[in-house]
């Protein structure tokens, strides 16, 4: 078969033999989707189905995986996903760490936060807004300032029509 092509179930060959002995090569493998040189090369194998070889592990692959990425080994090795996964199962090499560890919380965050505010706190430490977050998360501290309370018994079209209109000439 060439590559790329899917190879039939046990229960695909079942089927097959069923119709093929009921209603002939022919009109199986327009009910089958299969082409009739492979109905033929079923009928020659006993309508068995193919049992595709797992491919090996490289004998280099514990050497070579141990705190790489599996993008990076499927690449090497020219194989799929599935392939790294159970050859790391049987080697035991270990998937690559994450990226960078987390930044330690500074002594003075909790001051320089409430005399700042995030985005300034965020400048003078030098990091992202979303590393000021997780630190105020750390911390317990509420992630926005309160909001300011809305005015009681007054919607918002009071609120747009109680303005004086400018008067037009």
């Amino acid at each position: 078969m060439r590559k790329g092509q899917n190879f039939l179930t046990q229960a695909q060959c079942d089927r097959a033999r069923r119709l093929e002995e009921t209603y002939g090569g022919g009109l199986a493998c327009e009910m089958m989707g299969i082409s009739s040189s492979t109905l033929w090369a079923l009928k020659r194998r006993g309508f068995k189905a193919i049992a595709r070889p797992l491919r090996k592990m490289p004998t280099d692959f514990a050497i070579i995986a141990d705190g790489r990425n599996s993008e990076w080994l499927r690449a090497h090795y020219g194989t799929s996903n599935r392939s790294i996964a159970r050859w790391r199962r049987e080697s035991g090499a270990a998937e690559a760490k994450a990226g960078i560890p987390a930044l330690p919380i500074p002594s003075d965050f909790l001051a320089i936060v409430d005399s700042l505010g995030a985005n300034g706190a965020a400048v003078h430490f030098g990091v992202s807004k979303t590393t000021i977050t997780k630190w105020k998360r750390a911390h317990g501290l509420r992630l926005r300032r309160d909001p300011k309370p809305a005015p009681v018994g007054i919607g918002w079209i009071e609120q747009r029509y109680a303005r004086p209109m400018a008067k037009t000439a």
